[in-house]
């Protein structure tokens, strides 16, 4: 970080470190006193992922409660993370946070079945489906705009698109297992959708609170 510059820097934590008080307050010293540095240098944007609640309470985490509760504290934790960088960052370099626990949510409460497939089977990292729905609420933090992978008007044509979307793709598949299946036509979009719809809310949300903060200092 320190010998280039960058456009942004994409960072996650231990899902459970933000959703949990002390570990949230390791993190944020961290933050601070070892990578605020290398940010001012490199010039980057920050960009925190709220990283999707885990599809069974595995890992000790049954105390965070439901998905719902454990996203909930998750996206407070990567908020305070932001916020704290934002107070002693230039404008130039303002954190963005992708939503991706959110859309992990309101696929959970529209489409329980894909929600299910969004996981590995370990319970807590993204099948294909939860890393191609990542990919896109990223591109939409990131550039304000979906992935233009499919459109093309023929379902050949498209069909040939999502499947080289994975030829060059990093994905995880169980050990001496069948490999879990890839996104369909249609479940690509689907995703791509739901990307969209809670990028622009949750983008709208954080506008509002973000004006109504400058106003209160006013």
């Amino acid at each position: 970080l320190s010998s280039k510059r960058y456009d942004f820097l994409v960072m996650n934590d231990y899902t459970q470190a933000p959703a949990r008080i002390e570990r949230r307050a390791e993190t944020l010293s961290s933050l601070q006193s070892d990578y605020l540095p290398l940010i001012r240098q490199c010039g980057a944007t920050p960009v925190f992922i709220i990283t999707p609640a885990y599809r069974k309470p595995v890992n000790n985490s049954t105390d965070l409660g439901s998905p719902e509760e454990f996203t909930m504290r998750t996206q407070q934790g990567c908020e305070a993370y932001a916020l704290a960088l934002d107070e002693l960052l230039p404008d130039t370099q303002k954190c963005r946070i992708a939503p991706v626990g959110l859309a992990y949510l309101k696929i959970r409460k529209e489409n329980p079945e894909m929600w299910e497939r969004l996981f590995h089977v370990d319970n807590f990292h993204p099948s294909p489906h939860g890393t191609y729905l990542q990919g896109c609420v990223l591109h939409w933090t990131l550039f304000r705009c979906g992935p233009d992978v499919l459109g093309a008007g023929n379902e050949g044509d498209d069909a040939l698109i999502v499947d080289q979307l994975w030829r060059d793709a990093r994905l995880m598949q169980p050990q001496n297992d069948d490999p879990l299946p890839l996104p369909t036509i249609e479940e690509v979009k689907y995703l791509a959708t739901v990307a969209k719809t809670v990028c622009c809310e949750y983008m709208g949300t954080v506008a509002e609170v973000l004006q109504g903060t400058s106003e209160s200092k006013l």
